[in-house]
């Protein structure tokens, strides 16, 4: 999924969403979120929203 077309189609990404564009595990993922190195949000008790700019900063920032 490229940058552009994520951008084009929406602002919040699912957990497994977010876990492909960055090739880490969903438990990996969730523990940079509570360690707060990724921002997010629950709506509900299993459901996690990650915004898509949280993933291009943490993509930047892992890459220097």
């Amino acid at each position: 999924m490229s940058k552009k077309n994520v951008e084009t189609e929406k602002l919040f990404l699912t957990l497994n969403e977010a876990c492909k564009m960055l090739r880490l595990s969903r438990p990996t993922l969730v523990k940079l979120i509570k360690q707060g190195k990724i921002k997010a949000f629950k709506p509900s008790i299993r459901v996690w929203r990650i915004p898509v700019e949280e993933v291009f900063k943490f993509e930047k920032s892992s890459q220097k």
